[in-house]
């Protein structure tokens, strides 16, 4: 189960949620960003109805952002925000490369190759683990990276 966001929070970067019960046990979800760009739906299950629209905004950024990778890591920030990341940075000056490091995995983003990468720390090496052009990414193959670096094994 997920924890309840608020009516106002960024579940997205830039994208504020509201929401409200329109019946009895029927939600109304919208996502709208800082442009006025909505992303909505109606659902009698409010988990499922906040992460459908976050899954319509993130294919709405991925069509028109002009920088993906660091929506990309704006997002993996709040996807994180309920567990302190190891290290963290953003390298304006090496392609927009990132990278977030939680206890012995980590998520990179190779601004040059745009790559999203993740690596498992093993005998004292970074071994890939998976590797994805960022052009391939969807919302549910950046969701499975992130659960990768919270999962214990």
């Amino acid at each position: 189960m997920m924890d309840v966001p608020r009516n106002g929070d960024y579940i997205l970067p830039h994208w504020t949620l509201y929401y409200k019960e329109v019946s009895n046990n029927v939600y109304h979800v919208d996502l709208i960003d800082s442009f006025g760009r909505e992303a909505s739906t109606t659902d009698y299950d409010f988990e499922r109805a906040i992460r459908t629209c976050e899954e319509y905004a993130f294919d709405i950024e991925k069509q028109i952002s002009k920088s993906w990778g660091h929506f990309l890591y704006e997002y993996a920030l709040i996807k994180f925000s309920d567990i302190s990341v190891t290290e963290h940075k953003y390298h304006y000056e090496a392609f927009g490369s990132w990278y977030i490091v939680y206890n012995d995995k980590r998520l990179i983003y190779d601004g040059k190759d745009f790559l999203l990468i993740t690596q498992g720390f093993k005998k004292e090496n970074w071994i890939e683990n998976k590797s994805m052009p960022i052009k391939e990414v969807t919302y549910s193959n950046f969701i499975e990276f992130i659960k990768y670096l919270k999962s214990e094994n």
